[in-house]
């Protein structure tokens, strides 16, 4: 019906229109002939009635469809009947117009003879079921009734009221009726004639005894089951009970529901919530099917029941397209808010599916939306692509819009990245602070830049595609690639992000890495760009939080070690003054010329021009001071960058007995006019006072 559908209208269209209800017959044979139906009418013939209280009594009418034929008046139980049988008639079926009466309550139908089986068609339901229905929906053995007639008997006139009836509840006939209408329905549809001796001022209690009863079965048939009054007297009611084809189900059923994607869905609930609490449990149940929660909702609802009209849009099919680890730890996830969620959006990422459904049982808020989302991030680098928006429904978050980019170029930079991955394989055989180090010089080559002048590569100036394809990141950059490489390398380790107090930008925020070693230390790959900031690599919370404060919701380890930090590990973190001097003297020991640093931690700053002139004692030969410059990097720790070279000259303590004229000479200032006496015997002196001791030269 659906394929010819379109055919059968344009060619109804032409059909001359019937004046009265004699021309019928002809209109059925050539409607018959054009559709091509002849072979089966009863499959393929739509029906429909309808009545209109401003039309006249008799049918004289007509109008026709593709679809049917509508009748115009008000009281036309025979008219359908005598309608029905012309169609039959006219496409040669055995039909015979029938009446049964019931006191004086009168009702025709239609025997309809195939294969020597007899049906009873009843026209008059239409109603009950879909009002466009098909023929043979309304067809019934008359042998598998409980009499000859179109009617199934239930006789209550052998109970009294006072048994069924108490306290406006009929409670012992319940039971009784039950059964009858599971019977029935079975049935359907049909038409029921409840005798009865209860009264007529107890019909009401009966038929709202009877809506209680239906209700229920539907919800155990999951199929609703309806009925329609056709008379009602003080001794009988006539009911035609109908059937449904819609999903019928209890709030405890609800996981039952099938939810066809790309459709309208309908449904009904029972009532045993209000209808909000009744949505959330739909969009929960979407969470759990992994389907989008509805484009949109609409209902109508009874006492008893809530009928829903669902719209689901598109769904997207969960494959396993990025072959991820899904079990990734980090020490982030005792802080996680929802682990569930957490787990839905990670499977979707991994598959590429744009949206998921919330369950509105996780009382989700957008606050824990942005920490999940940062967690996740964390874990997975290779989710640059997710950038979550909360959809809100029933004042609750329900679905998740996490990314906006195309499968196809997330694909492109999923394969560089996993053959990065391969070129490191060999590595995990090292140490863990072998492996570190091997990070770091694979990041060493990146360029850090706030505003590449490639539109595509600041796209990515913040994450693991930027930093290790385009080698031009930010300082999230650079964190997201120390993360992307430590995973792969299995060494623990997270992100922080801070706020950098001494900036004079407009975007103070810097992003680091914390990693596990025997303890957590810091590690800011993008400071670690040349010999001096090595004091950046495994360094404890005193140096990090210095000059920058945490600024994220996040809660990091604990960092209060430097056993590891490179600048302790090669002897260049001092916390006294002889460790210093010990340190230049081992300088000028191995060259003449020497350009170094040094990180001192001491309660006071020192000038590198004074110390020289004071080690120079010890070198025996004058140190000349070039430059010096320091940086403060806590209140008590600071970094020294000095330059200076050793003169060729000798340097000789004391007043000499012999003169060595290519000598410099130093004593201490106190008594140094009486002790050069006998020697300006020899010759004349030069001489240069500083810091209490005077160097002096003697003249030939």
């Amino acid at each position: 019906v659906r394929r010819d559908f379109k055919i059968l209208q344009s060619e109804a269209a032409d059909t001359p229109k019937a004046s009265a209800i004699d021309d019928i017959d002809e209109i059925i044979r050539q409607i018959c002939r054009q559709s091509r139906l002849e072979k089966d009418p009863l499959k393929y013939i739509y029906y429909t009635a309808s009545k209109s209280r401003e039309q006249k009594q008799s049918p004289d009418d007509v109008k026709y469809t593709a679809v049917g034929f509508y009748f115009y008046g008000q009281n036309f139980s025979s008219g359908k009947s005598d309608f029905l049988n012309k169609i039959l008639k006219a496409a040669d079926y055995d039909a015979t117009v029938k009446k049964t009466e019931y006191n004086e309550y009168c009702h025709s139908f239609v025997e309809l003879k195939i294969d020597n089986k007899i049906y009873v068609l009843d026209p008059s339901q239409e109603t009950f079921v879909n009002t466009e229905c098909m023929f043979k929906f309304f067809c019934a053995d008359p042998k598998e009734l409980s009499t000859n007639e179109r009617y199934i008997n239930v006789d209550l006139s052998k109970y009294s009221a006072d048994k069924y009836y108490y306290k406006n509840k009929f409670v012992d006939s319940q039971k009784t009726l039950e059964k009858i209408l599971s019977i029935l329905v079975q049935k359907r549809p049909a038409t029921v004639k409840l005798t009865h001796n209860f009264g007529g001022s107890q019909n009401k209690q009966l038929l709202q005894l009877i809506d209680t009863i239906l209700l229920e079965l539907s919800f155990k048939m999951n199929g609703f089951i309806k009925y329609s009054k056709y008379f009602v007297d003080s001794q009988f009611i006539l009911l035609h009970m109908g059937y449904e084809d819609i999903q019928c189900l209890t709030l405890s059923q609800i996981d039952r529901l099938v939810i066809t994607p790309g459709s309208e869905n309908q449904f009904i609930i029972q009532k045993e919530l209000p209808k909000l609490q009744i949505i959330d449990e739909i969009y929960h149940l979407c969470s759990k099917q992994n389907i989008l929660t509805p484009e949109s909702i609409s209902s109508s609802e009874t006492d008893a029941y809530i009928k829903f009209y669902i719209n689901f849009g598109e769904q997207y099919q969960i494959q396993n397209k990025l072959n991820l680890d899904l079990t990734r730890k980090s020490f982030y996830d005792q802080q996680n808010p929802n682990e569930d969620v957490t787990r839905l959006i990670i499977e979707a990422c991994n598959s590429l599916q744009p949206e998921i459904s919330i369950s509105p049982r996780f009382n989700l808020t957008s606050k824990q939306v942005s920490l999940i989302t940062e967690i996740i991030q964390q874990k997975y680098p290779e989710f640059w692509f997710l950038d979550v928006t909360s959809k809100i429904g029933n004042q609750k978050v329900n679905r998740l819009k996490l990314f906006n980019v195309d499968q196809t170029e997330i694909m492109k930079y999923h394969i560089k990245l996993n053959k990065i991955k391969s070129n490191i394989q060999n590595y995990k055989q090292l140490s863990t602070l072998q492996k570190e180090k091997l990070i770091l010089k694979h990041l060493s080559g990146i360029e850090y830049n706030k505003y590449p002048s490639d539109v595509l590569v600041m796209q990515h100036i913040s994450d693991v595609v930027g930093a290790l394809v385009f080698k031009q990141c930010t300082c999230a950059g650079f964190a997201s690639g120390f993360t992307f490489l430590a995973n792969e390398l299995n060494i623990e380790s997270i992100q922080i992000v801070g706020r950098y107090l001494k900036s004079t930008s407009d975007n103070p925020m810097h992003r680091w890495n914390m990693v596990k070693l025997e303890a957590w230390y810091h590690v800011d790959p993008t400071w670690l760009r040349s010999n001096e900031t090595l004091i950046y690599l495994n360094f404890d919370d005193q140096i990090r939080f210095a000059d920058i404060e945490l600024d994220q919701q996040l809660k990091p380890p604990k960092a209060n070690q430097m056993r590891h930090n490179y600048v302790n590990v090669k002897n260049r973190l001092f916390r006294d003054l002889e460790s210093v001097k010990s340190f230049i003297l081992t300088l000028f020991n191995e060259s003449t010329q020497v350009k170094d640093y040094f990180y001192l931690k001491f309660d006071r700053k020192i000038e590198i021009s004074s110390l020289l002139q004071e080690l120079r004692f010890q070198t025996g030969s004058p140190l000349k001071f070039i430059s010096a410059s320091s940086q403060t990097i806590t209140d008590d720790l600071t970094l020294y960058k000095f330059q200076a070279e050793m003169e060729n000259k000798k340097l000789i303590k004391g007043y000499p007995e012999e003169i060595d004229f290519d000598a410099w000479y130093y004593v201490e200032e106190g008594g140094f006019e009486d002790g050069i006496q006998q020697i300006l015997k020899k010759g004349p002196i030069s001489y240069v006072k500083s810091a209490g001791f005077v160097e002096f030269k003697v003249g030939k």
